[in-house]
């Protein structure tokens, strides 16, 4: 009988456990996709693409013609991946 209680309380234990769990993992999944969570990581995404190509010494015209290359390109990047997606049925 003890045995069998000492398993009833681990068990209980265990769902508690699990129960914490999912609902950690729902808050998470929530608070990402609030619009300002997916701003905030879009943004911070951009940024770290930007600090990849650090231009120390050139003026702020070169870094801002860069960045929008940079920008631009990639936009141009998802747009013909859609397009070839389109064309082959994906």
């Amino acid at each position: 009988m003890k045995q069998l209680r000492e398993e009833k309380k681990r068990l209980h234990r265990r769902e508690k456990e699990l129960k914490w769990q999912i609902n950690r993992g729902w808050r998470q999944l929530k608070d990402g996709f609030r619009p300002e969570n997916i701003f905030k990581k879009r943004h911070s995404r951009q940024q770290d693409d930007y600090n990849e190509y650090s231009m120390n010494g050139s003026s702020i015209l070169e870094r801002t013609l860069i960045y929008g290359a940079t920008l631009l390109a990639r936009k141009l990047a998802r747009k013909a991946e859609e397009n070839l997606d389109k064309v082959f049925g994906k």
